[in-house]
């Protein structure tokens, strides 16, 4: 399992339009596989921005996951509306890790 940490950081007057979009987003990535495990808006440091905590398989099913998104019949109307509510997006991949003291 991977893990894609998706921050996006979006204008103010767009927030509604991007909130509603991403419902588009999240059933379109969850049909090809990736679950979302956490979504939330911060109210810290840099506001209207957005973290989604995403788990997929591999890098490889990442990549095809946004290939379907990129060919899906309404990705015109979804790109449209994503481009003009962000700003800046960073996208990392990382792996699972866990803290614990060896037994």
């Amino acid at each position: 399992m991977m893990y894609i940490q998706s921050t996006i950081e979006v204008r103010p007057e767009e927030s509604a339009a991007f909130n509603a979009i991403m419902a588009d987003v999240v059933a379109c990535q969850e049909a090809q596989g990736w679950r979302l495990a956490a979504a939330f808006a911060q109210i810290t440091g840099v506001l209207h921005t957005y973290v989604d905590l995403w788990e997929c398989e591999d890098a490889a099913h990442y990549q095809s996951a946004l290939a379907a998104l990129r060919a899906h019949p309404d990705f015109a109307r979804i790109s449209a509306v994503l481009a003009r509510a962000i700003i800046r997006e960073t996208i990392v991949l990382g792996a699972p890790v866990t803290y614990r003291a060896a037994a």
